[in-house]
């Protein structure tokens, strides 16, 4: 399959259907900012040589770079939750004013006994960053074999301009 072809359903399909994944599964200013990436999308054409080194690279490289701040937010989030007692503590249980506040950020405690809410929490973000991560990959992997294939065209044809100017 081409590679335009692969970037065009990553870009067109599979990041809208992650970041809808990732407003539904949760409900919190996080996913909030995921419904607005969401809402932008059709704003932006699809990843092509051109385009990708303007407002969608921009767009893609954001989405990817939000995603990763919050997978590192909720990984520091939990180590801090887990290894200091003292926050532990002072987060409470679930009717507690600063656990309602961080459930309302996108920072819950994750129960490590219930793997489908671990599941529900953590993975949303993974899935918008992973996607975006493979689109920015490929989209840069396109951009270089077009330019390969250009600089090889250019070289075929002074050459072709050379040996013809020889005769």
């Amino acid at each position: 399959m081409d590679l335009q072809v692969i970037v065009w359903v990553l870009y067109c399909f599979l990041m809208p259907t992650v970041l809808l994944t990732a407003c539904l599964f949760r409900y919190n200013i996080l996913s909030l900012v995921h419904f607005l990436y969401l809402l932008l999308l059709p704003w932006f054409l699809s990843p092509n040589k051109h385009t990708i080194r303007g407002h969608t690279g921009q767009f893609i490289r954001v989405v990817f770079c939000t995603s990763l701040l919050f997978v590192l937010a909720h990984i520091c989030f939990q180590t801090v939750l887990y290894t200091y007692p003292p926050l532990n503590i002072a987060i409470g249980d679930n009717c507690s004013q600063w656990d309602t506040i961080t459930r309302h950020i996108g920072l819950s405690r994750v129960p490590l006994d219930d793997p489908w809410s671990v599941l529900r929490l953590l993975c949303p973000d993974m899935g918008v960053c992973v996607v975006a991560l493979i689109t920015i990959v490929l989209c840069r992997r396109l951009v270089r074999n077009r330019e390969m294939v250009a600089a090889a065209n250019i070289t075929s044809v002074s050459h072709v301009y050379v040996q013809y100017a020889r005769l």
